[in-house]
C-alpha cells in the first residue's frame, strides 16, 4: 500500500502499488479495438456536428452554432446598443463535454479533455451503450479518437496521475469488451 497525496484536493489517498502493465484480462487486441472503432465510426459518421461558437463579452462558457449565436448576439446588441457582444470560436476547441447548441440543440464539435472522456464512460457505464444509436456511438468515437486506447505501460506521472490513468484505461478497456461481448450474443 502506498500514500499518495493528490495535489488539488490536497488530500491523501490510499492506492495499491500500480502494476506496470494493465492485468491481460482487461487487453483488447487490435483487433478488437478495430472492431470497436468500426462500430463507433459507423454511427458516428451518421451524425451532423457544426462548429462550435460563444459570444464573446457574455457568458463564454454557453455555446452555440453559427446561425443561433448571430441571433443571440444581436438580440444582446437590441437589448444594451454599443455593448461589446461578438460572436467568437468557429474552430477546434476542447470541451469538458460534448456540445450542444443552446438555443436548437444541434450538436456541436469539439475535442473531449480527459475529463470529458471519463465523464462520458460514467454516462455509458451508468445508462448503457446502444450501438444502433448514432449519438452513442459519436460520443465514443470522439473519446477513443482523444483519448486513445491507453498505454498499458510506462503511464508517466505522479503515482496519482498514474492511479487514475490506469483506473480510467482499465475501465475503458472493461467497457469495450462487454460492448464486444454484447454484441456476439445479439
Amino acid at each position: 500500500m502506498k500514500t499518495t497525496q493528490d495535489p488539488a484536493a490536497v488530500e491523501t489517498v490510499q492506492t495499491e502499488e500500480i502494476p506496470a502493465v494493465a492485468p491481460a484480462a482487461t487487453w483488447l487486441s487490435d483487433a478488437e479495438k478495430k472492431r470497436l472503432e468500426e462500430m463507433f465510426g459507423a454511427g458516428a459518421g451518421k451524425v451532423k456536428t457544426k462548429d462550435e461558437h460563444w459570444i464573446h463579452g457574455w457568458n463564454e462558457g454557453v455555446s452555440f452554432c453559427y446561425e443561433c449565436c448571430e441571433k443571440k448576439v444581436a438580440e444582446l446588441l437590441a437589448a444594451e446598443p454599443g455593448a461589446d457582444y461578438s460572436r467568437d470560436g468557429g474552430w477546434g476547441t476542447e470541451g469538458d463535454s460534448l456540445e450542444f447548441c443552446e438555443t436548437c440543440g444541434h450538436r456541436l464539435f469539439n475535442t473531449p479533455t480527459q475529463y470529458c472522456c471519463e465523464s462520458e464512460l460514467d454516462h455509458f457505464e451508468q445508462h448503457g451503450f446502444d450501438p444502433a444509436n448514432d449519438d452513442d456511438c459519436y460520443s465514443m468515437d470522439a473519446v477513443v479518437s482523444s483519448s486513445g486506447w491507453g498505454p498499458h505501460e510506462d503511464l508517466p506521472g505522479s503515482d496519482y496521475e498514474r492511479h487514475v490513468r490506469h483506473e480510467y484505461y482499465t475501465r475503458l478497456y472493461q467497457f469495450g469488451r462487454k460492448i464486444l461481448e454484447s454484441n456476439e450474443h445479439n
